[in-house]
């Protein structure tokens, strides 16, 4: 998969989520629609599911597809509701600027201004 990513679809999605079509790009709950919908009011340029990470868990490599890529700003955006351990394991293999924007903090989406301090940032933690 590491070798051939375009194999692998990143629409493998674990839990219940709700595909939301917004501007011809799919996305995974009303979460990240109000993430997409934050960053185009901000005229913040995104990419969704782009530039897939290796990860090791359960004894095999993976991809990971962080929810949204800020090209620009060199910010990837992770979008949660509560955190695993499999998703400890994305992001301790991750390499670049990751923000995570968790449940504590959706609701007061249009109060975040997007920092990074190392390489993940957990607002409202």
């Amino acid at each position: 998969v590491i070798d051939n990513p375009e194999s692998y679809t990143k629409n493998n999605v674990s839990g219940r989520v709700k595909l939301i079509e917004y501007n011809g790009v799919k996305l995974k709950g009303s979460w990240e629609l109000k993430v997409a919908k934050w960053l185009d009011a901000n005229s913040i340029a995104w990419e969704s599911e782009v530039n897939p990470q290796p990860y090791f868990w359960n004894g095999n490599w993976h991809l990971y597809y962080p929810d949204f890529y800020l090209k620009e700003l060199e910010i990837y955006i992770e979008v949660k509701g509560y955190k695993t351990e499999r998703d400890d394991a994305k992001w301790k293999h991750f390499t670049g600027n990751l923000l995570i924007i968790d449940k504590t903090n959706i609701k007061d989406l249009d109060k975040i201004q997007l920092q990074t301090s190392g390489q993940a940032t957990i607002l409202g933690s």
